[in-house]
């Protein structure tokens, strides 16, 4: 008995320290009105959170003794000390900021204060970036999208059940337990989720882990972007104190308009010049976006965003939809770099009770400065500091970065790894309401307790097997089926595919109309760099009455090193420009529309062998054995939708002088041919997935180096030449230039003895109206075949891509989302005609489509000119 009663008592005892007490109530300022989304934060157990649109907040803790912080941007921090012992409801009341602008001498003949304060900002940025090695803590997640409008038609044409879930909206919420470790590892462990539409609970969490200082890239510009003084304007609104601390009010503003430029506030912590909080506003195609964060000092002079806020208002073909996203992250844990925690004391030089590192180094340790420590530190104490001066101080800050990359060996591997694992809790998706009252750190808004009452009550008229699986009949299968099916270890997977799926229709005056069916897929994969896949097409020409068929085999036998070895053979109808610059589906439109039947065909026979291997990273080899037997071709059909344009089809000639002169280059012939091709692009990023090697970039060029040779009498080949070419080309970004692609090739047949038309080197030519592809070599108003050549040539190409060139700077245009475009081309031959395009485009104006103007000249006289529209790639197949 007294056994029992010692067990009831420690029983007692623990049941009574795991109590939790809820603490709730509305944060209102000095009026009564609520305050929304101010912060709530109890730093003695790291538990944060934030009020809702109404103010209102909620938590629920042990029940302790605590000191409360409350928070919101334009008002004083509070701190409130309670003693919790059951639940406790209470009003918060925060004042208005006493702002401190008479500190700030006002001069007319000077620049405005608000101009040193974003340039110290802008180079400490570059330590703070890389301050933070790696943080985990616990977080809530909450997001919902709600309809306010759907357009008349869609309302009209929709099946009643459809409209009823497209205007419910949807809401999900997750609590996780959260890691990152630079550069790319994160661990993700569900504790419970909950949403409103069954089939996405398990979507996973959908963090959105954006520090302001890494916002930013060629469509929007950071204002702690060094190029962000060209386009922003600042002016400093107000100076408050928090715990002592100047912190700086600093208003953003536009200089034009334009979607890549934000504006709002952003609050500047004075003395060590990071960022406080953020509460900016940009214009995006079809949304406007607010983006909200609130920083906190999660440890001495380390600061993180603990508070999201994201909201978007949609607008797109006369839907209207509002979309937020909030997290709150609390039990945060950091780990700093000491190298960078030591130059951001060097830079500051800040007394020791004025920044602490937490043992990473001891404040009272005199670091020895360095003399670029000292250039830093010289500039960064100034009140004020010039523009000379700001560019200065970044070239001085990332002169010290490259020091401390030198000294660490770890920040020179060129691997990106991306780690990303998510596991669930045995409960995650059984949690009760009871359950989640303990766990949501922000309570429910009117209007998002409104979506679970609605998507709930939809669930009950539409079973989840329905939400989530569309029933198929016996015809639907046959036809449009293309499920995988797995072995029992997964490795091998194959695809059949219905009579419809997989399947085109072509037409071209050789073949008149020519259905294509892929027939199926099948893949072998181990995850460890292994694969194999093998897919075969059949087709028929009606008019030739003659079967087309190809198989393709790829067989990976080391991802690491991207090597593998691949083959193709069959039946084909071939473009004797062998850049397949007009693809089968747009010849198809142009010649049945408009009787343009610009693509001159051969039938081909062949097969085609290869092996490709990085040799080290960055240093690609390929090599390739191609066999064809050619056979020239006539045109069989001249069927036409339209006779709009009164004009006939052209033969199947290609319209070249040499062809015209030597008829025999287009006559039946079998060719042998050898390729060697080189690819280097020094310091290449990439990362490993599955045990294959991905190729990320770099910053560098990729230079290119090609050998192909003829080889006659083996296999009866009559194909005898020798071809070499070089070529160079780079994507990169140019101060506030988004992007910048040159391409340069130059190449020579260094003998011809035997050679056809199908062996001449080949342009990205695009004739037609409509553009196949806008790679960095095409030519947009350039003959498909004229210029062709088994002899010299060099090529070179130039394109400026921008969001602002010449209609973005018209004020109606400015807030659009386009983008703009100039190409410039050139082409010179063994014929001596310097070839040369113009060219300028609107990219992005509906859905991916662009239109551009080019003008083409040949020496220095005019030659011509026409329209080009892009698709997005939707006729390139």
């Amino acid at each position: 008995m007294k056994r029992l009663l010692t067990v009831l008592s420690l029983l007692f005892s623990i049941a009574s320290a795991a109590q939790n007490c809820e603490l709730s109530g509305r944060v209102m300022d000095e009026n009564g009105e609520s305050i929304p989304f101010a912060s709530i934060y109890i730093s003695s157990i790291g538990k944060g959170s934030m009020a809702n649109v109404d103010g209102e907040f909620s938590l629920i803790v042990p029940c302790n003794p605590y000191t409360i912080q409350f928070q919101s941007l334009g008002f004083e921090k509070k701190a409130l000390k309670i003693d919790l012992t059951e639940n406790t409801e209470f009003p918060v009341t925060l004042k208005t900021v006493s702002y401190a602008v008479g500190e700030v001498e006002v001069d007319a003949s000077q620049e405005n204060i608000a101009y040193s304060y974003i340039r110290k900002a802008t180079a400490m940025a570059e330590y703070y970036k890389k301050q933070i090695i790696a943080y985990d803590c616990e977080l809530y997640i909450r997001s919902f999208y709600d309809p306010e409008n759907i357009p008349w038609l869609a309302k009209k044409l929709i099946p009643e059940e459809d409209l009823a879930e497209m205007s419910t909206g949807n809401i999900s919420e997750v609590l996780l337990e959260y890691s990152f470790k630079r550069p790319n590892t994160v661990n993700q462990k569900i504790l419970a989720a909950k949403s409103g539409k069954i089939d996405s609970l398990k979507d996973g969490a959908q963090y959105i882990n954006l520090n302001f200082y890494n916002l930013g890239g060629p469509s929007i510009i950071n204002p702690l972007s060094k190029n962000a003084f060209a386009v922003y304007e600042f002016e400093h609104i107000s100076t408050y104190y928090e715990d002592s601390k100047a912190i700086h009010k600093i208003k953003i503003i536009p200089r034009r308009n334009g979607n890549d430029l934000m504006r709002g506030f952003i609050y500047i912590n004075d003395k060590v010049w990071n960022i406080h909080n953020v509460d900016v506003e940009f214009q995006q195609p079809m949304a406007k976006l607010r983006y909200q964060q609130l920083y906190s000092q999660v440890r001495p002079n380390v600061w993180m965003p603990i508070n999201h806020r994201i909201t978007a208002d949609v607008e797109i073909l006369g839907y209207e939809i509002e979309i937020e996203y909030l997290s709150t992250l609390s039990k945060l844990n950091v780990l700093t770099d000491p190298k960078v925690d030591e130059e951001i004391l060097n830079s500051l030089q800040l007394a020791p009770e004025e920044v602490q590192f937490d043992g990473n180094i001891p404040p009272e340790k005199k670091v020895k400065l360095d003399k670029l420590d000292i250039k830093i530190e010289e500039i960064i104490t100034k009140e004020r500091v010039t523009k000379a001066e700001s560019l200065k101080l970044l070239r001085l800050i990332k002169q010290k970065e490259r020091q401390l990359e030198e000294k660490n060996d770890s920040i020179n591997k060129l691997e990106i790894t991306s780690n990303k694992k998510v596991t669930y809790a045995d409960s995650v998706f059984s949690q009760n309401d009871s359950v989640w009252k303990l766990n949501r750190t922000i309570p429910l808004s009117e209007q998002e307790m409104g979506i679970y009452v609605e998507r709930d009550s939809l669930e009950k008229v539409t079973s989840g097997d329905t939400a989530i699986a569309e029933k198929r009949n016996f015809l639907g299968h046959l036809l449009f089926y293309k499920t995988a099916k797995f072995s029992k270890n997964k490795k091998f997977r194959f695809t059949p595919y219905g009579l419809l799926s997989k399947a085109t229709v072509e037409y071209n005056t050789v073949n008149g109309f020519t259905p294509y069916k892929t027939l199926f897929k099948a893949e072998w994969l181990d995850k460890k760099g292994k694969y194999f896949s093998f897919d075969p097409s059949i087709g028929y020409a009606f008019y030739r009455d003659r079967w087309l068929a190809d198989g393709q085999l790829k067989a990976q036998y080391n991802g690491a090193k991207r090597a593998s070895f691949f083959a193709h053979v069959g039946r084909s109808m071939d473009d004797f420009n062998r850049e397949e610059s007009i693809p089968p589906l747009l010849n198809t439109i142009s010649s049945l529309f408009y009787t343009r039947n610009e693509k001159k065909l051969f039938e081909s026979d062949f097969f085609k062998i290869g092996h490709q291997i990085d040799l080290t990273n960055g240093l690609q080899l390929v090599t390739k054995l191609d066999f064809e037997d050619r056979t020239a071709q006539r045109n069989n059909s001249n069927f036409t939708l339209t006779d709009w344009w009164g004009i006939e089809y052209t033969s199947n000639e290609p319209i070249n002088e040499e062809v015209a002169n030597d008829n025999s280059l287009l006559r039946n012939n079998q060719s042998l041919s050898l390729d060697i091709e080189l690819n280097y692009t020094p310091k290449q990023f990439f990362r490993m997935k599955d045990g294959t090697k991905q190729v990320l970039g770099s910053k560098y060029p990729t230079f290119t180096a090609n050998y192909r040779q003829g080889v006659q009498d083996i296999l009866s080949s009559d194909a005898n030449y020798q071809f070499v070419s070089f070529g160079i080309i780079q994507d990169l970004s140019i101060r506030l230039i988004d992007r910048v692609t040159y391409y340069v090739e130059s190449g020579t047949f260094l003998q011809n003895n035997s050679t056809f038309f199908a062996d001449y080197k080949n342009f990205n030519a695009q004739p037609l109206l409509f553009l196949n592809n806008d790679l960095a070599n095409s030519f947009k108003l350039l003959d498909n075949y004229r210029f062709n050549t088994n002899d010299r040539y060099v090529e070179a190409h130039l394109t400026i891509e921008d969001n602002r060139i010449l209609l973005k700077r018209l004020p109606f245009l400015s807030n659009s989302g386009i983008s703009e475009t100039i190409n410039v081309n050139y082409l010179i031959t063994e014929q001596n005609i310097n070839y040369s395009e113009v060219g300028y485009s609107v990219d992005r104006i509906f859905f991916g489509m662009k239109v551009g103007v080019y003008a083409a000249f040949e020496d220095t006289d005019f030659a011509a000119w026409n329209v080009r529209i892009g698709l997005g790639g939707f006729l390139n197949r």
